[in-house]
């Protein structure tokens, strides 16, 4: 079965205490990893993208420096967020995935969804998805409960839990690892992998 995991990075609002520097009053989408994956005993992963997101201002110092994104990447892309919710509806109709898309936490698509202010119908047509997502740390956290794991930690920690190393991505032949979106969409889709074959088992 086939399935699109993403991620988002964005930006923080000068309200909060690590972002001072920002030039916006609330959060901002910058960047969207996109991977579309086969599950498996080993999961295959179909096609992987980042997408960074038209943003008009410099970025804050913090997320520049946590996740890698330097400013001519959002300042010179042209993409909207209409543009990803183009590009998850054709990913999802070109590889026939499942309607549900993978995210760690519940927070990406309603954020992604909010910032367009579109309702859940309105966002449910133009994507092609499924009203509900798969919550892969909601299944992390069950399995962990059942294996006598700690049940608490974000992605990185948990693929440790598991036995797992956090997979880098490659953008522009540099290397980047956690909170570089596409990074974090392809290790949300392997530990949710993972837990769908120990589910099977």
């Amino acid at each position: 079965m086939r399935f699109i995991a993403i991620d988002l990075e964005l930006e923080q609002p000068k309200t909060n205490p690590q972002t001072p520097d920002s030039a916006v009053e609330q959060e901002r989408i910058i960047q969207v990893g996109l991977v579309v994956f086969e599950l498996g005993t080993e999961i295959t992963v179909l096609e992987s993208r980042t997408i960074f997101v038209s943003y008009e201002y410099p970025l804050s110092n913090f997320i520049k420096t946590l996740t890698g994104i330097q400013d001519f990447q959002v300042n010179d892309s042209s993409n909207t967020l209409v543009d990803v919710v183009s590009s998850i509806k054709w990913l999802r109709e070109f590889y026939n995935t499942s309607r549900q898309i993978v995210e760690w936490g519940s927070g990406d698509i309603n954020c992604l969804r909010n910032e367009l202010s579109l309702s859940e119908d309105e966002f449910r047509i133009a994507t092609g998805l499924a009203r509900s997502t798969i919550n892969a740390k909601v299944l992390f956290q069950l399995y962990a409960v059942k294996a006598g794991l700690k049940a608490q930690g974000g992605l990185g920690k948990s693929l440790r839990k598991l036995g797992l190393e956090f997979q880098p991505t490659k953008y522009n032949g540099k290397q980047y690892g956690s909170h570089w979106a596409e990074s974090d969409a392809l290790n949300t889709a392997i530990i949710f992998n993972f837990i769908m074959n120990k589910f099977n088992a």
